[in-house]
């Protein structure tokens, strides 16, 4: 009976993961199609939609707006982290946990009653269509991740580190720096990786905050899907995914580390 259960959990195990994977498969499969429209399983391999995608203007473009509202929030909304997180968890702030769970309020926030709320505020504020509007939106959202990663990470650094430091002529700031910032190196990149992947990703927001000037990837995916969908998209699909999985193990690996320090 044993023996049997093992099976049957293994089973159960290796089935919820194909259906997990099943629909990357699919689209990593459709990207190799020939046809200049989608089809599965694809009819003759070959290059096609990748070579479409290298020549095409316009996913270029928008790939490079995700870039350039990526990037600044995984630093905005990692810089935020850290701060927080030294500030609570080296002074005698008391309910720190609690200030905690409620940075990450947000999460809890239904997507597109966050996305109403928002866009009722950057319109008030003349800030639609702007990069600095969608930055600010994406670093709201993205910050509780960040929280999350770096408020156990620091909670396992000891503060007898900065004292020994201090002992030895340190300054505060110079004893953060030189012990708990640079121990929390690994997870600051991991969450920066997170933060980054997850803006880069995001739909919701960007489909009611941006326009011409700051359609991303994910808004011009979706745009081509509702007007007529371009075999383009897989290769798209294709690269997004394994982007974000070897980003996503690099960050794995970086909280590992963090974790062994």
């Amino acid at each position: 009976m044993r023996r049997l259960g093992t099976v049957a959990f293994r089973t159960l195990v290796g089935l919820t993961v194909l259906f997990l994977l099943a629909p990357a498969l699919v689209i990593v499969a459709m990207s190799f199609s020939e046809t200049s429209y989608l089809s599965f399983p694809p009819q003759g391999l070959g290059l096609r939609q990748y070579r479409s995608l290298l020549t095409s203007d316009v996913w270029g473009v928008v790939t490079l707006r995700s870039l350039v509202i990526a990037l600044p929030v995984a630093m905005l909304a990692v810089g935020a982290a850290v701060l927080l997180v030294i500030g609570l968890q080296r002074t005698r702030l008391p309910y720190k946990n609690a200030l905690v769970a409620v940075s990450t309020l947000p999460m809890l926030v239904p997507g597109v009653a966050l996305a109403v709320a928002v866009y009722g505020l950057l319109a008030g504020m003349h800030a639609l269509d702007t990069y600095a509007g969608v930055i600010l939106a994406h670093t709201v959202v993205t910050l509780p991740l960040a929280v999350l990663i770096l408020w156990p990470a620091i909670r396992a650094i000891s503060s007898n580190l900065e004292l020994a430091a201090m002992t030895l002529g340190a300054g505060r700031a110079r004893a953060w720096w030189d012990t708990t910032v640079r121990l929390l190196g690994p997870a600051i990149a991991a969450s920066m990786i997170t933060v980054f992947l997850t803006s880069f990703d995001e739909a919701v927001l960007v489909s009611f905050l941006s326009g011409p000037r700051t359609t991303t990837l994910p808004k011009a995916i979706l745009d081509s899907v509702v007007t007529g969908v371009d075999p383009t998209i897989t290769a798209v699909a294709g690269l997004l995914i394994l982007l974000t999985a070897a980003l996503m193990t690099a960050g794995e690996a970086l909280l590992r580390r963090s974790g062994r320090r």
